[in-house]
Protein backbone atom coordinates (compact mmCIF):
# COMPACT_ATOMS: atom_id res chain seq x y z
CA UNK A 1 0.00 0.00 0.00
CA UNK A 2 2.77 2.43 0.94
CA UNK A 3 4.77 1.62 -2.20
CA UNK A 4 1.67 2.24 -4.34
CA UNK A 5 1.01 5.57 -2.62
CA UNK A 6 4.66 6.62 -2.98
CA UNK A 7 4.72 5.64 -6.65
CA UNK A 8 1.52 7.58 -7.32
CA UNK A 9 2.82 10.65 -5.49
CA UNK A 10 6.10 10.50 -7.41
CA UNK A 11 4.26 10.32 -10.73
CA UNK A 12 2.13 13.32 -9.75
CA UNK A 13 5.22 15.31 -8.73
CA UNK A 14 7.09 14.48 -11.94
CA UNK A 15 4.07 15.45 -14.03
CA UNK A 16 3.88 18.80 -12.20
CA UNK A 17 7.61 19.46 -12.68
CA UNK A 18 7.34 18.56 -16.38
CA UNK A 19 4.30 20.79 -16.94
CA UNK A 20 4.18 23.97 -19.00
CA UNK A 21 2.85 25.77 -15.92
CA UNK A 22 6.01 24.96 -13.92
CA UNK A 23 8.20 25.97 -16.88
CA UNK A 24 6.47 29.38 -16.98
CA UNK A 25 7.04 29.78 -13.23
CA UNK A 26 10.77 29.06 -13.57
CA UNK A 27 11.19 31.42 -16.54
CA UNK A 28 9.24 34.28 -14.92
CA UNK A 29 10.93 33.88 -11.55
CA UNK A 30 14.40 33.86 -13.15
CA UNK A 31 13.50 37.05 -15.06
CA UNK A 32 12.28 38.66 -11.84
CA UNK A 33 15.56 37.84 -10.09
CA UNK A 34 17.62 39.20 -12.99
CA UNK A 35 15.57 42.42 -13.12
CA UNK A 36 15.86 43.10 -9.38
CA UNK A 37 13.64 45.42 -7.34
CA UNK A 38 11.40 47.91 -9.03
CA UNK A 39 12.94 51.37 -9.09
CA UNK A 40 9.75 52.98 -7.88
CA UNK A 41 9.45 50.66 -4.89
CA UNK A 42 9.88 52.51 -1.60
CA UNK A 43 10.41 49.21 0.19
CA UNK A 44 13.43 48.30 -1.93
CA UNK A 45 15.07 51.64 -1.09
CA UNK A 46 14.43 51.50 2.68
CA UNK A 47 17.61 50.71 4.64
CA UNK A 48 17.59 47.48 6.65
CA UNK A 49 18.35 49.46 9.82
CA UNK A 50 14.95 51.10 9.41
CA UNK A 51 12.79 48.28 8.06
CA UNK A 52 14.49 45.25 9.66
CA UNK A 53 13.40 45.79 13.27
CA UNK A 54 9.77 46.32 12.22
CA UNK A 55 9.75 43.10 10.19
CA UNK A 56 11.33 41.12 13.04
CA UNK A 57 8.97 42.63 15.64
CA UNK A 58 5.92 41.81 13.52
CA UNK A 59 7.08 38.21 13.10
CA UNK A 60 7.75 37.98 16.84
CA UNK A 61 4.25 39.24 17.71
CA UNK A 62 2.76 36.54 15.49
CA UNK A 63 5.04 33.93 17.07
CA UNK A 64 4.21 35.08 20.62
CA UNK A 65 0.47 35.09 19.91
CA UNK A 66 0.66 31.51 18.58
CA UNK A 67 2.60 30.37 21.66
CA UNK A 68 0.43 32.02 24.30
CA UNK A 69 -1.31 29.50 26.49
CA UNK A 70 0.02 26.37 24.79
CA UNK A 71 0.01 23.42 27.15
CA UNK A 72 0.25 19.65 26.98
CA UNK A 73 -3.53 19.67 26.39
CA UNK A 74 -3.40 22.02 23.38
CA UNK A 75 -4.46 20.57 20.03
CA UNK A 76 -1.72 19.46 17.62
CA UNK A 77 -2.76 22.18 15.16
CA UNK A 78 -1.77 24.86 17.69
CA UNK A 79 1.74 23.43 17.96
CA UNK A 80 1.96 23.27 14.16
CA UNK A 81 0.90 26.92 13.88
CA UNK A 82 3.63 27.88 16.34
CA UNK A 83 6.14 25.90 14.30
CA UNK A 84 5.25 27.88 11.17
CA UNK A 85 5.48 31.18 13.06
CA UNK A 86 8.84 30.16 14.57
CA UNK A 87 10.15 29.43 11.09
CA UNK A 88 9.04 32.86 9.83
CA UNK A 89 10.62 34.59 12.81
CA UNK A 90 13.84 32.66 12.33
CA UNK A 91 14.01 33.57 8.63
CA UNK A 92 13.45 37.24 9.44
CA UNK A 93 16.21 37.10 12.05
CA UNK A 94 18.60 35.32 9.69
CA UNK A 95 18.01 37.98 7.06
CA UNK A 96 18.55 40.83 9.54
CA UNK A 97 21.32 39.16 11.56
CA UNK A 98 23.87 41.85 10.56
CA UNK A 99 21.69 44.39 12.36
CA UNK A 100 21.38 42.37 15.57
CA UNK A 101 24.66 40.44 15.69
CA UNK A 102 25.43 37.79 18.30
CA UNK A 103 22.11 38.20 20.12
CA UNK A 104 20.30 37.24 16.92
CA UNK A 105 22.51 34.18 16.43
CA UNK A 106 21.74 33.01 19.99
CA UNK A 107 17.99 33.46 19.42
CA UNK A 108 18.18 31.70 16.05
CA UNK A 109 19.79 28.67 17.72
CA UNK A 110 16.97 28.54 20.30
CA UNK A 111 14.37 28.85 17.55
CA UNK A 112 16.03 25.99 15.66
CA UNK A 113 15.82 23.79 18.77
CA UNK A 114 12.15 24.70 19.18
CA UNK A 115 11.47 24.02 15.50
CA UNK A 116 13.13 20.61 15.80
CA UNK A 117 10.88 19.69 18.72
CA UNK A 118 7.75 21.00 17.00
CA UNK A 119 8.76 19.34 13.73
CA UNK A 120 9.14 15.96 15.40
CA UNK A 121 5.77 16.49 17.07
CA UNK A 122 4.16 17.29 13.71
CA UNK A 123 5.80 14.25 12.11
CA UNK A 124 4.29 12.06 14.82
CA UNK A 125 0.85 13.58 14.23
CA UNK A 126 1.08 13.05 10.47
CA UNK A 127 2.27 9.45 10.93
CA UNK A 128 -0.65 8.67 13.26
CA UNK A 129 -3.13 10.22 10.82
CA UNK A 130 -1.56 8.35 7.94
CA UNK A 131 -1.75 5.01 9.74
CA UNK A 132 -5.37 5.71 10.71
CA UNK A 133 -6.25 6.57 7.11
CA UNK A 134 -4.64 3.38 5.84
CA UNK A 135 -6.72 1.31 8.24
CA UNK A 136 -9.88 3.26 7.38
CA UNK A 137 -9.33 2.85 3.63
CA UNK A 138 -7.85 -0.66 3.50
CA UNK A 139 -8.71 -2.30 6.83
CA UNK A 140 -10.72 -5.17 5.38
CA UNK A 141 -7.85 -6.02 2.98
CA UNK A 142 -5.26 -6.13 5.75
CA UNK A 143 -4.52 -9.09 7.94
CA UNK A 144 -5.50 -8.58 11.60
CA UNK A 145 -1.88 -8.86 12.75
CA UNK A 146 -0.93 -6.05 10.33
CA UNK A 147 -3.68 -3.82 11.70
CA UNK A 148 -2.52 -4.68 15.23
CA UNK A 149 1.09 -3.80 14.36
CA UNK A 150 -0.04 -0.51 12.80
CA UNK A 151 -1.91 0.28 16.02
CA UNK A 152 1.23 -0.39 18.06
CA UNK A 153 3.28 1.89 15.80
CA UNK A 154 0.65 4.61 16.09
CA UNK A 155 0.74 4.20 19.87
CA UNK A 156 4.52 4.74 19.87
CA UNK A 157 4.04 7.93 17.91
CA UNK A 158 1.40 9.08 20.38
CA UNK A 159 3.69 8.41 23.35
CA UNK A 160 6.50 10.33 21.63
CA UNK A 161 4.19 13.26 20.85
CA UNK A 162 3.14 13.36 24.53
CA UNK A 163 6.82 13.39 25.59
CA UNK A 164 7.53 16.26 23.21
CA UNK A 165 4.56 18.28 24.50
CA UNK A 166 5.83 17.80 28.07
CA UNK A 167 9.26 19.13 27.00
CA UNK A 168 7.74 22.10 25.18
CA UNK A 169 8.00 24.65 28.02
CA UNK A 170 11.66 23.77 28.60
CA UNK A 171 12.42 24.59 24.96
CA UNK A 172 10.00 27.51 24.50
CA UNK A 173 11.02 29.49 27.60
CA UNK A 174 14.65 30.04 26.49
CA UNK A 175 13.35 31.48 23.20
CA UNK A 176 11.36 34.06 25.16
CA UNK A 177 14.40 34.95 27.30
CA UNK A 178 16.63 35.32 24.24
CA UNK A 179 14.02 37.59 22.63
CA UNK A 180 14.08 39.89 25.65
CA UNK A 181 17.90 40.05 25.48
CA UNK A 182 17.75 40.87 21.79
CA UNK A 183 15.25 43.68 22.38
CA UNK A 184 17.22 45.12 25.29
CA UNK A 185 20.44 45.03 23.27
CA UNK A 186 18.76 46.68 20.30
CA UNK A 187 17.35 49.47 22.45
CA UNK A 188 20.72 50.01 24.13
CA UNK A 189 22.55 50.23 20.80
CA UNK A 190 20.04 52.87 19.61
CA UNK A 191 20.27 54.76 22.89
CA UNK A 192 16.58 54.21 23.78
CA UNK A 193 15.67 54.16 27.44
Amino acid sequence: LLDDKRRSATETMIAALDSARYERLVVRFAALLRRGPLRGSVTSRTPILISGPDVVSRRHRQFRKAGLGLSTESPPEAFHTLRIRAKRLRYALEFTEPVYGERARALIKRLETLQDLLGEHQDAQVAMQHLGSLVDEHGPELEPRVVFAMGRVAERYEVRADELRRRFDDVYSPVRRRWRRLRRGNRASRGDS
